[in-house]
């Protein structure tokens, strides 16, 4: 049974591979020690995740992610995690080409992205940044060296 519900509100025909989507869950289950309970993955396109970015951060731009996490950060428990994640799926389309790289790929670093978020990793600072890109990287590589 898979711990995540995908959604997909633009008009782009994007499907992910539900394998790699559940090798990368699980990966970071174990590497993290965690369980992710419940995590929706809404694809959404530029108007919604500015009016998403405005109405709950105060900031009018466009973004590739915007997580929310329900857990109860007052017990300090980050092993059962739930959480949306907000995509916008024109933005990760136009990253993709910027990078060179599949759609799938780098929908795939925006998900995991969006995890470490979810485990409390922070992208706040440069030094957050590069321990978070780092954190991407070494996941991805494990998500596409191990078979599917």
């Amino acid at each position: 049974m898979s711990v995540y519900h995908l959604y997909n509100t633009t008009s782009h025909n994007f499907k992910p591979s539900t394998e790699l989507l559940n090798k990368a869950f699980s990966l970071m289950m174990q590497r993290f020690n965690c369980t992710f309970e419940e995590v929706e993955i809404v694809l959404v396109n530029e108007q919604e995740i500015v009016r998403i970015n405005h109405e709950h951060l105060g900031k009018n731009y466009v973004t590739d992610i915007i997580t929310f996490y329900y857990h109860d950060t007052e017990l300090n428990d980050v092993s059962t995690l739930e959480g949306t994640l907000y995509i916008c799926l024109p933005r990760v389309i136009e990253q993709a080409q910027e990078l060179s790289i599949s759609t799938e790929q780098e929908f795939l670093r925006i998900v995991v992205h969006g995890l470490l978020h979810l485990l409390d990793f922070k992208d706040d600072t440069q030094a957050h940044k590069e321990n978070m890109t780092k954190e991407e990287d070494a996941i991805l590589d494990l998500v596409n060296q191990s078979p599917v």
